[in-house]
């Protein structure tokens, strides 16, 4: 805001409004804006300072400085390792120089860099109220700016929110997907195991069998039989036992017999 300059610029209800404005909070400070160009501070310089952040002490000092304006301490890049900023005006390029001189000596640092002001494009207060204003609805905080648009605070973490949920979703069905074909590969994996037990103990069998009979131990028998428990000690493969099925007489090719062997898994 702009006051006039005049020997008592507020009334006394002005005044107590300030001061109720200053214990809400409502304003922090009152500052005024100096237009260095108009008097005649025609060198300006923005000083970057390679440097640890000064302490109580030096920062007092830096202060002190009727030439310098502002002093900022920022977080430095790799590709750009400084830190402190201060901003000297001067009235000559020589007065600059003298100025930037005693600083490198007060903070006991050579390793800096001059930005010179080239142009100023703009100089105002910053003034919050003019750009926005908040106000409280539901609970909420909403910021209404002066194209009329309202945004909710809240928006940006219902976002946030949305994002989490989609990719916890996408990586369950995911999980589920590939336990799935995990547990239907292992299903696989056990049935080929059975089966193979199953026909080698089959082929164990039609062995043992045609060895029994080779031998003399087994006769074949007179009808359509079925022999049971074929294999001894309890079968092979872990357990697995066969069954031999007769054939009627003259059942196998060239008045053969014939015989099936099978094995349950």
């Amino acid at each position: 805001m702009d006051i006039e300059i005049k020997s008592e610029p507020f009334t006394k209800e002005e005044l107590e409004k300030l001061k109720r404005d200053l214990k809400a909070g409502k304003l922090r400070r009152f500052g005024a804006i100096v237009s260095h160009q108009k008097l005649q501070f025609s060198h300006n310089a923005l000083i970057a300072w390679k440097r640890s952040s000064p302490g109580n002490k030096l920062s007092a000092a830096l202060k002190e400085k009727e030439y310098l304006s502002h002093i900022y301490l920022r977080k430095p890049h790799r590709l750009w390792p400084y830190s402190l900023y201060t901003m000297v005006h001067a009235k000559a390029k020589k007065e600059l120089s003298i100025f930037i001189d005693e600083l490198s000596r007060l903070l006991n640092c050579r390793d800096f860099r001059v930005l010179n002001t080239v142009k100023e494009l703009k100089k105002t207060s910053f003034n919050p109220a003019r750009n926005k204003r908040s106000f409280i609805c539901k609970g909420r905080a909403i910021t209404k700016f002066p194209s009329g648009e309202v945004k909710r605070m809240a928006n940006q973490k219902g976002i946030i929110l949305m994002i989490a949920l989609i990719f916890i979703i996408v990586l369950s069905i995911t999980a589920a997907v590939v336990i799935g074909l995990m547990t239907n590969q292992a299903r696989i994996a056990e049935y080929q195991i059975k089966r193979m037990r199953a026909f080698y103990t089959a082929e164990a069998a039609h062995t043992y069998v045609f060895e029994q009979l080779r031998t003399g131990a087994k006769s074949p028998p007179s009808g359509a039989e079925t022999w049971t428990d074929v294999l001894p000690s309890g079968g092979l493969n872990g357990g697995y036992q066969a069954k031999v099925v007769w054939g009627a007489p003259g059942s196998g090719p060239k008045n053969t017999r014939a015989f099936n062997v099978t094995v349950d898994y």
